[in-house]
């Protein structure tokens, strides 16, 4: 008899007990001595086919699940490993059914079982290391517990051979133990119980195995005592033998279920989150105790039939009550959807809630509701929210929100209709008391001025600050222009009462600007500068007024109409002239672009600049005919510098939105580049964010269009409009130019700063270069370098000028000081910018 046969032998006979002398002869061969042996042998095989294709289809479950989360490389690996493990045990499977092998080689049967279950325990010990993850709490459960209902699975399967059983338990509860002790102190908790239900299972399988080795043995015996008994009771004899079988493992499976059983009730009570059994029918099937705590719901509330009265409990506890009840109603019309909600309660508490349907044999049987406190969570995530959108000074909107409420209000009154009203308000004469008071005193006077703003307007109205001592309201709805007139004046009689700081009594006025919708402006970008420019005008008076953008329009009708006029003269007579701005790269010092910027030469006004007309040309429609004459003009200048060897430069070009709403835009543009023969890569189109997001998708129709023939796309004024960063990585553009608004106040603006530094990060992220505009200070010109912007315009470089001089300025250079103006000096190196 081999020495592992023996011991095989030995230890089913150890752990069985002595068996009859009828089973185990000293007189018959060694190999036929070991009948239990065999037989638990044949159990083990018995049971495999159905196991591993459970054990497939449940990787491939698995694999579906962890697709999106890990490396589907790793992921496609582990699924492979368990099905050629899978196979190889269901091929032993095949061939033990087919070759029916005899006692003597029950070792080898045995030892090949063992190492299929080893090899199944190594790929799900794998698993833990490649999907369980220290750092997520929820997927570490999921994964801890998704682990162990597979070790449990294993062992009705594999405790007829023990070693089997124990060897695939210990891999994958030894994994999970090794990848829990990575992670922080819960997880290594949570690694200690990995270990003592590995240990527990141990117990269970030796019991178990026991259970089977008793059973076998009780059938042996019996098989002895019908062996001695008449032929005529053989029939009988053997019936009861396969009755007392039967019922012994019915016993075993019992007891199996009554550990599983247990070990359920423990996990179902052991979790943090509260936890509710509902049958299709909305009655209580089984909670723990976790989510009476929760609820603060007594357990005789849900004895007997009172489900009705522990709801009304629970619905009486929260601030929606209502709407918590047809959340319910829905979800049990729908018993096989799944839902997630957030549930605030009266008290202050916030609970995540998540349901799931209940399947038993492929029937949906009812749901289990799952809840969990994440009052703190929650709380973060308002301040943050807060934070995010809120001016940290005075605690009203900022400038991003106040752009995502006016264009809401845009659209719903687009699709309503209905009026409001845009008010920019300006601090008069701010600075003076930030110079002599202090800015802590200025800050406190922003306060004060946000509140007194607050408690004047309605509870409707929107109130912003922009920055600085700029604020700005929405006027959500109103009759007519007397309204808006009224408010007007109130804000200003709220500025009448003396500010008190320190004990000192301060007179602060302010001016205010009014656009309206759609009158002055349909889009955002236009009302506020529309309101600006009121402001300013308001301003002008000498503060403390207020005006409207197109202020009594019967007194200015005669005026509007003769300066279209005008307009429309001058574009048929070509009264107008381009000046060019240069843009600085600032890694190379070289000029590599000029902006075309129009100029009205009026034969009796002299020099108009575009503010006086362009918002009479956008209104009128003139602004069309008057963007081809510019996109003509400026590609023809580019040709004439080419002609006369000036390096390759390009020309940058503004859109309106009427422009680029133009069916024929492309034709348009394509014929002013032919009729000037230059390369189109040599035309940059600057266009605002505003305009693309108007029918996103057509926009990038034609800035695809525009990238295919090599233009250069810029997007103008950036973070002054939608800043809608879904579509801005599906835009094909080239450069963004942040807005003047956000240089202005560099580097002392603390806020500006931030955007500034976002948006070049940002950017880059994306492959964009980024052009800083309205840099007039050396300060600016160095904070923008120090953060790698790529390429800076502004009064610091050049002013916008003539062809002949901007024609010059190429040939000469540009010397870009900090301590003084700029001017024009060949190759001059004070921060390495020139042009080449």
């Amino acid at each position: 008899m081999p020495p592992d046969t023996q011991s095989a032998a030995v230890d089913i006979e150890s752990r069985s007990g002595t068996l009859p002398s009828s089973v185990i002869d000293p007189a018959r061969p060694a190999h036929s001595r070991c009948p239990l042996l065999f037989e638990c042998v044949r159990l083990a095989w018995g049971n495999s086919r159905s196991s591993q294709l459970f054990v497939i289809a449940l990787s491939g479950l698995v694999a579906i699940l962890e697709w999106g989360r890990n490396d589907p490389l790793l992921i496609a690996v582990w699924f492979a490993y368990q099905g050629l493990a899978a196979l190889y045990r269901l091929n032993w499977t095949r061939q033990f059914k087919e070759q029916n092998p005899q006692p003597d080689v029950a070792v080898q049967w045995r030892d090949r079982f063992v190492i299929s279950c080893a090899l199944s325990g190594l790929g799900w010990g794998a698993s833990a290391l490649l999907f369980l993850n220290p750092g997520d709490l929820p997927s570490g459960y999921a994964v801890m517990l998704f682990l162990t209902g597979v070790t449990a699975a294993g062992v009705p399967y594999q405790a007829a051979i023990p070693r089997a059983a124990i060897l695939f338990s210990a891999l994958i509860t030894g994994a999970v133990a090794a990848r829990l002790f990575s992670g922080s102190l819960i997880f290594v908790q949570m690694g200690v119980m990995a270990l003592l239900y590995l240990a527990t299972l141990i117990t269970i399988i030796l019991l178990v195995h026991r259970s089977i080795v008793n059973s076998l043995a009780l059938r042996f015996e019996n098989a002895s005592l019908v062996a001695v008994l008449s032929d005529a009771n053989r029939k009988i004899e053997t019936a009861n033998a396969e009755l007392r079988a039967e019922i012994s493992q019915r016993s075993a499976a019992e007891s199996r279920l009554a550990h599983s059983l247990s070990l359920l009730q423990a996990t179902f009570e052991a979790t943090v989150d509260g936890i509710l059994m509902v049958n299709n029918g909305g009655k209580v099937a089984s909670y723990n105790q976790r989510f009476l705590r929760m609820w603060s719901i007594p357990e005789s509330m849900l004895a007997g039939d009172r489900d009705r009265v522990a709801l009304r409990h629970a619905l009486g506890q929260l601030i929606s009550p209502a709407e918590a009840l047809r959340r319910m109603r829905e979800r049990i019309l729908q018993p096989n959807a799944e839902c997630h909600d957030v549930i605030e309660f009266r008290d202050g508490r916030v609970f995540e809630c998540f349901s799931k349907p209940q399947h038993v044999a492929g029937q949906c049987v009812g749901c289990v509701w799952s809840f969990r406190d994440i009052t703190e969570r929650y709380r973060v995530e308002q301040d943050l929210f807060f934070i995010a959108n809120h001016d940290p000074l005075t605690g009203l909107l900022n400038r991003t929100m106040f752009y995502r409420r006016l264009n809401s209000r845009i659209i719903r009154c687009e699709n309503h209709g209905g009026r409001f009203a845009v008010l920019f308000i300006d601090l008069d004469r701010f600075k003076n008391i930030n110079d002599t008071l202090g800015h802590d005193a200025g800050d406190y006077l922003l306060k004060d001025v946000s509140r007194r703003l607050t408690e004047t307007l309605r509870d409707t109205d929107v109130v912003a600050r922009l920055g600085g001592d700029e604020f700005v309201v929405l006027l959500q709805d109103y009759a007519d222009a007397a309204d808006v007139d009224g408010i007007a004046r109130k804000l200003l009689d709220a500025f009448a009462q003396p500010f008190v700081i320190d004990h000192r009594e301060i007179r602060l006025s302010a001016s205010i600007g009014i656009s309206v919708f759609p009158d002055d402006s349909d889009d955002s970008s236009g009302l506020l500068k529309n309101a600006d420019i009121a402001m300013y005008r308001a301003k002008d008076q000498g503060g403390s007024v207020y005006e409207f953008y197109a202020a009594r329009p019967n007194l200015h009708s005669v005026d509007r109409l003769s300066l279209e006029s005008k307009l429309q003269r001058a574009i048929e007579r070509e009264e107008f002239t381009l000046h060019y701005q240069p843009r600085v790269d600032l890694r190379n010092g070289r000029i590599v672009c000029i902006e075309a910027l129009i100029r009205w030469q009026h034969p009796d006004l002299g020099l108009v600049l575009p503010d006086t007309f362009i918002p009479l040309a956008e209104e009128s429609g003139l602004i069309v005919p008057l963007g081809d004459w510019v996109l003509r003009e400026a590609c023809s200048q580019m040709h004439q510098f080419q002609e006369r060897g000036l390096p390759p430069l390009r020309v940058a070009v503004n859109l309106s939105g009427r422009q680029f709403g133009q069916p024929d835009l492309m034709s348009r543009v394509s014929a002013a580049l032919e009729a000037a023969h230059i390369d189109p890569g040599r035309l940059e189109v600057e266009i605002t964010e505003s305009m693309v997001m108007t029918d996103a998708e057509r926009s990038i129709e034609i800035l695809r269009e525009m990238t295919a023939r090599r233009i250069v796309v810029s997007i103008d004024d950036f973070g002054t409009g939608y800043s809608s960063l879904s579509y801005l990585k599906r835009f094909p553009i080239h450069n963004l130019k942040i807005d003047r608004a956000f240089i202005t106040e560099l580097p002392h603006d603390i806020d500006d700063a931030a955007i500034t530094q976002a948006v070049i990060a940002m950017a880059h992220r994306l492959g964009l270069r980024v052009v800083a505009e309205g840099v007039e200070q050396s300060e600016q010109l160095l904070f923008l370098a120090a953060n790698d912007c790529d390429e800076v315009q502004g009064y610091l470089v050049a002013k916008p000028m003539p062809a002949h001089e901007i024609e010059d300025l190429i040939r000469n250079g540009i010397d870009i000081s900090v301590d003084a103006e700029p001017r024009h000096a060949p190759r001059q190196k004070s921060l390495g910018l020139r042009n080449s």
